[in-house]
């Protein structure tokens, strides 16, 4: 039997106990919002979200289809050294009618109908066309920018699926909380209303009670709201979320410190290997090879040109002219000066130079971009750090002030409803603890993504430590009493 269902049990005796006794039913409806949302088969973990991200997110998608482009241009800029070999062939049908302008004998117009039949093979090897030599280079230099661009695809998928997964463990611990925060502040109302029928509450005291429990009431429907928000964030990276919820992070993960290395350290590891920046110098490096090739258009060209034909007519060019077969070879040396272009290779040249202005800009912006990211991580990861330390100590004051309450209770100086304020204290110190954990959980996983070795083997990690939401808090309960 699961925890969810002894609670249950709990609550069903409770209930048939004198009305004295009707307290413990408030706090078994408690202990039931604490547990209710693992009543459901949590069949969703974060390896099966990074599985559908990889074949669902359109931007991660998209960075690859990029990458295949950049290598099948690649390939076309290799094909412009290689011969060029055409065959061209034509079959014709003549019907010619030739005209003498001044016939001395005979008739002045002949009608000739007659085939002809053509074929042509040529073949061109370039022999100095520097443009096509610098345009190899520059090919490279883009599949370079394309790889480190899917890189970086890859850093911001892994990132974005993490900070969409831990928003949604986060929200069904907010909704959590506000369930219990809800139950004690309605048993708080009830237990005040029924004071103020025998006098013993005041009227102000009893509104007051019913302006809290209305305002739990809200929050449990804005966590609610909350909730779903985070889940259609999650929906836009992996698509239809399958059945199941949301479990908690084990207090007993813990991340690879970012203090192994100073922030001076990180630096350097992002301005040598971030890959937006790697992609932002490739593309710089394109943009000056672009310009080369550019100005190499006013340069001559030579190729070695070869050229066969076959030429078969069924009648002479003339009337009177017998049909004819022609076969004939030809190879050679073709130079070609460019002399005038009405200016469009100059305005190439131009357009390139600009280009490369542009590069880089975004290179200088891809670098304070990246070294901004990794200072902001660095300084956030070290506060969400000192949270988490600090939660925990809440966390245990928390956990002692439970078990007081609960020793109270069976020696009569305590009542049910302390218990259950304790239990929503409790819960309230853990739900903090926990998102301070998140927030420095994702500010590592920045700082990695800005150095471009975030892998799968992080997420899958953080899978692993995933544990149902109520096993955690009665794992706190118990070890901390």
């Amino acid at each position: 039997m699961d925890q969810a269902s002894r609670v249950c049990g709990f609550c069903y005796r409770s209930m048939e106990t004198k009305s004295s006794d009707a307290g413990r039913a408030w706090i078994c409806a408690a202990v039931w919002f604490l547990f209710a949302g693992n009543c459901v088969a949590e069949d969703f973990s974060l390896r099966e979200a990074l599985h559908m991200a990889r074949e669902n997110d359109p931007t991660y998608l998209a960075a690859r289809a990029k990458l295949d482009a950049a290598q099948a241009r690649h390939s076309q800029s290799t094909s412009y050294l290689l011969p060029q070999i055409n065959l061209k062939g034509t079959a014709n049908r003549y019907d010619r009618r030739y005209e003498r302008t001044e016939p001395i004998l005979g008739d002045s117009v002949t009608k000739q109908r007659y085939d002809g039949y053509n074929a042509q093979l040529t073949m061109s090897q370039p022999l100095y066309r520097r443009a096509n030599f610098v345009g190899i280079t520059q090919a490279n230099a883009s599949l370079r920018q394309a790889e480190e661009e899917a890189l970086a695809a890859d850093q911001d998928l892994l990132l974005r699926l993490a900070q969409a997964w831990l928003d949604g463990v986060s929200t069904e611990d907010a909704q959590a909380h506000a369930e219990s925060r809800s139950v004690a502040a309605r048993r708080q109302w009830d237990q005040l209303e029924k004071a103020s029928q025998i006098q013993l509450a005041s009227a102000p005291a009893l509104a007051d009670a019913r302006a809290k429990s209305t305002q739990a009431a809200a929050e449990r429907i804005a966590a609610a709201s909350e909730r779903e928000a985070k889940l259609s964030k999650l929906e836009e990276i992996v698509g239809p979320l399958p059945g199941g919820v949301f479990p908690t992070l084990s207090s007993n993960y813990a991340p690879a410190a970012p203090t192994m290395r100073t922030l001076d350290e990180w630096l350097e590891i992002v301005d040598a290997d971030n890959p937006t920046v790697n992609a932002a110098r490739a593309a710089l490096f394109a943009a000056n090879s672009e310009v080369d090739r550019q100005r190499a258009g006013h340069e001559p060209t030579i190729d070695l040109v070869g050229n066969y034909s076959y030429n078969k007519q069924g009648e002479g060019d003339f009337p009177g002219q017998s049909p004819y077969k022609i076969l004939q070879y030809s190879v050679g040396i073709e130079l070609n000066i460019p002399l005038f272009q009405g200016g469009l290779q100059s305005a190439k040249v131009r357009e390139a130079l600009a280009l490369r202005s542009q590069a880089e800009q975004e290179l200088h912006g891809a670098m304070r971009s990246a070294r901004s990211t990794t200072r902001s991580a660095w300084f956030a990861w070290q506060a969400g750090n000192a949270r988490q330390l600090a939660g925990n100590e809440s966390v245990h004051a928390a956990a002692l002030a439970l078990h007081a309450a609960r020793v109270g209770v069976t020696q009569e100086v305590k009542f049910d409803l302390d218990v259950l304020e304790a239990r929503e204290q409790l819960l309230d110190a853990w739900t903090k603890t926990q998102q301070a954990r998140y927030d420095a959980i994702i500010e590592c996983l920045k700082l990695k993504a800005a150095s471009g070795v975030l892998s799968d083997d992080d997420l899958l990690d953080l899978d692993r430590h995933q544990v149902p939401r109520n096993a955690e808090l009665q794992m706190i309960v118990e070890v901390r009493n």
